[in-house]
């Protein structure tokens, strides 16, 4: 083993699975966090500090990966970590899945896919799960599955739905709200919709099925990512598509494989080693949105 001290950067599911491929070859010594409710409690007795704790930490090295390794290096940097002390870990040498996580998201896939089809809701599967399945791979392989609903109205219904039926009685459900008037939403608005299977073990990561709602502007579906938005162009969902994944049929973008060109670029087929959130060719901030919806309004 390792002798180094390691922390690792993040303690959500990207440093968690992080957590599981490092633990049996290096000395993981503990997390930093940027929430700062998390400082001092646990995770498989490994303490958790906030960020701003770490110039009182000893340790060797700083462990990172996923989506979001750019932000974690500028703020180490700017707490003058030198670079010899980051440790980056390829998004592609990440494992999320497991036998039972497998056995555990395909079984919420088919108990959603049967309250879409009974009930007539329009769905598509997304982003990085939307490329796992064009990939071959199984979707616990992902850290969660991505989908999104195209309406309010739809994702009330669905809701209403899963929250009454027996076969969600086994998961953890949880409804966003968005808590102020935004540019395409007003308050109270549904952000997201949480399905998660309820037992957690620090030797495996459970299934987390997240449902977006999107907002509609200019012949655009768009889907809240962070503070910015990620848009799919209507014409690229239009008309029925299923992809045949084991035993299910799961709804994908009509035009699938121009999404994800448009999303990862043209050799999306191939999983990067290196993915960071504003690599996104549909990424558009708050400001872009907001000019777009005034340029709309001035027609």
């Amino acid at each position: 083993m390792c002798k180094e001290k390691i922390l690792i950067f993040g303690v959500g599911v990207a440093g968690r699975a992080l957590y599981r491929e490092l633990n049996s070859t290096h000395n993981i010594i503990g997390f930093i966090d940027n929430n700062k409710r998390l400082d001092g409690t646990k995770y498989n007795n490994k303490k958790i500090h906030s960020l701003d704790k770490l110039p009182l930490l000893s340790f060797d090295k700083i462990a990172i990966t996923g989506i979001w390794v750019n932000s974690m290096k500028n703020q180490l940097q700017s707490l003058n970590i030198k670079d010899s002390k980051i440790m980056e870990i390829a998004d592609n040498a990440i494992n999320f899945s497991t036998q039972s996580r497998t056995k555990e998201t395909d079984n919420i896939m088919k108990n959603i896919s049967q309250i879409f089809t009974d009930n007539k809701i329009d769905y598509y599967i997304i982003g990085s799960s939307l490329a796992t399945l064009f990939r071959n791979k199984d979707l616990s392989s992902v850290a969660d599955v991505d989908l999104f609903l195209t309406s309010q109205k739809d994702a009330i219904s669905f809701y209403d739905f899963i929250t009454t039926s027996p076969l969600f009685k086994e998961y953890d459900i949880e409804k966003v709200l968005y808590l102020e008037d935004e540019i395409l939403v007003k308050k109270g608005d549904i952000k997201k919709i949480i399905i998660s299977s309820k037992s957690i073990k620090a030797q495996e990561e459970p299934s987390i099925i997240d449902i977006s709602i999107a907002d509609f502007l200019d012949e655009k579906y768009m889907v809240r990512h962070g503070v910015n938005y990620i848009y799919i162009p209507k014409n690229l969902c239009e008309g029925l598509r299923y992809h045949k994944y084991k035993d299910l049929e799961l709804q994908i973008p009509f035009l699938a494989e121009d999404y994800l060109c448009l999303l990862y670029g043209k050799n999306w087929i191939i999983p990067p080693k290196k993915w960071d959130q504003s690599d996104y060719g549909n990424l558009l901030s708050p400001v872009e949105v907001q000019k777009l919806k005034e340029s709309l309004g001035a027609r």
